[in-house]
């Protein structure tokens, strides 16, 4: 059981200091072998993380509002068709 509870211990500690690392790293600062390769390293930052720069998607469960759309009990609802009131709190 020692092994195993150090190898969890070991996980979660290199798991943290990829988290503080990531919490720290500047794509301006990325070192690159040509320059020219830091626009194709940008892009495909970008373009993995670009869900991260559009407005979330209010996901209505159970709702009568779903129910009408969709006959079911799930629908995906962009925020800007939703009323204020509607607003999950």
């Amino acid at each position: 059981a020692v092994p195993f509870a150090w190898f969890g211990f070991e996980k979660i500690k290199r798991h943290k200091r990829m988290l503080d690392q990531m919490a720290e790293f500047q794509l301006e600062n990325a070192k690159c072998t040509l320059e020219t390769d830091r626009r194709v390293i940008e892009e495909q930052v970008l373009s993995l993380f670009d869900e991260a720069l559009e407005p979330p998607i209010r996901v209505a469960f159970g709702t009568e509002e779903a129910e009408d759309d969709m006959g079911s009990s799930e629908t995906l609802l962009p925020p800007e068709t939703l009323e204020t009131s509607d607003t999950i709190r």
